[in-house]
């Protein structure tokens, strides 16, 4: 069973492996956000062992 491809919400949490295929084309990577994270750029939240942010979350960093 796949799952279908939709474009989430702008507050809907998305990993940061979505967030740079969706936000970014895959031209950057999951270290370069976290980076962001790091320099209090990105808004970012872990469940578990996996890194999550929003598409809200990505707007507001291009704009700083």
């Amino acid at each position: 069973m796949s799952r279908a491809l939709t474009m989430p919400e702008p507050d809907d949490p998305i990993t940061l492996q979505e967030a740079c295929d969706l936000a970014f084309r895959g031209n950057i990577t999951i270290a370069s956000l976290r980076v962001e994270a790091r320099r209090g750029n990105l808004e970012v939240f872990r469940v578990g062992r996996r890194d999550f942010t929003t598409l809200n979350a990505i707007r507001d960093m291009r704009k700083k």
